[in-house]
């Protein structure tokens, strides 16, 4: 058996490695004879949202089977109105059961199934707490929400990642670091005396989460933390999910509202108006569980590869 998978980020490397220990072939490229199966992280062609991916066009016209795996921790939007879902999909597979749960809620048509969660190794839910002496400032570590590979950042998502720095910056008793993609500037942030910033790439790493007690994240980056089983605090649900790298081109989710509240994590930025608040929260988010029901329903297990070969196999007739 012969497949083409298409990376996204390092997140395909987990399903083609599946295959291949399996016995499975890859494929150089979507042209070469006799693929089986494509998979691909989403069929959205371009920006525009008016084309289909052309891998997944070309392995359909072929008679291969077409399959998505996830594009992004968080469950899949984009199919809410933002870009048109391509009937040909074979199966979308999803992270876990609260995915299936949203996607069913704005009317996703095609065949899901759960495959479990791939994006890094799972740790038990707060086993990752660094021991800290009595005293001793807490190590909270803040991922903005991230431009576009063309430096695009909509004012919105700016917006929000300088209200929540302005509020750590705030916050009594902490050792602030910020892991940035693209400069301070483009993320609406600016240095600041004392604070550790780390300049990243949207790469999938959990390097600098590892290394803290606290994390205080939006979307993948934040349901990474979750999945090292840090105390998490999230930010930036409020606003309708949107996408696009331009303003010219960005779309916005249609239903929102009937599956934001299914999404929401506990423990939410927003909910302080102050650092003093917000020091109240990262408190709770170190004491408490209060995220693990959360991530039992939108992290889930890991991923089994021989399930998911199986799973990709039952799917291809």
């Amino acid at each position: 058996m012969k497949f083409f998978l298409e990376d996204h980020q390092g997140k395909g490397r987990p399903y083609a490695e599946a295959l291949i220990d399996a016995g499975w072939t890859r494929a150089e490229s979507y042209g070469d004879p006799g693929v089986d199966v494509g998979l691909f992280d989403h069929d959205i062609g371009d920006a525009s949202g008016k084309t289909t991916r052309a891998g997944a066009l070309f392995l359909h016209e072929r008679g291969a089977a077409v399959m998505i795996y996830p594009h992004a921790a968080r469950p899949m939007l984009q199919w809410d109105g933002m870009y048109p879902v391509w009937p040909h999909t074979r199966l979308n597979l999803l992270i876990a059961e609260g995915h299936r749960e949203v996607m069913e809620v704005y009317g996703y048509p095609l065949p899901m199934a759960v495959s479990g969660w791939a994006l890094c190794k799972l740790s038990a839910f707060g086993c990752q707490r660094s021991a800290r002496e009595e005293g001793q400032l807490i190590k909270v570590l803040f991922g903005p929400i991230h431009p576009t590979r063309n430096g695009f950042l909509h004012p919105i998502d700016r917006a929000i990642n300088t209200m929540v720095y302005h509020k750590l910056l705030d916050t009594p008793g902490i050792k602030l670091t910020v892991r940035h993609v693209m400069s301070l500037e483009r993320n609406g942030l600016w240095g600041e005396p004392g604070v550790n910033y780390v300049l990243g790439n949207p790469n999938g790493s959990t390097d600098e989460i590892d290394q803290a007690d606290v994390v205080v994240g939006h979307q993948t980056f934040a349901y990474l933390a979750a999945a090292r089983g840090k105390p998490l605090i999230m930010f930036g649900d409020d606003i309708r999910s949107h996408s696009g790298n331009s303003m010219g081109n960005m779309k916005w989710a249609a239903h929102y509202e009937a599956y934001r509240e299914l999404m929401r994590y506990p423990l939410e930025v927003e909910s302080a108006r102050n650092g003093t608040e917000l020091r109240d929260l990262i408190e709770r988010a170190m004491a408490d569980d209060v995220g693990k029901q959360w991530r039992e329903r939108f992290i889930g297990r890991q991923m089994d590869p021989c399930e998911l070969v199986n799973l990709i196999e039952r799917n291809l007739s």
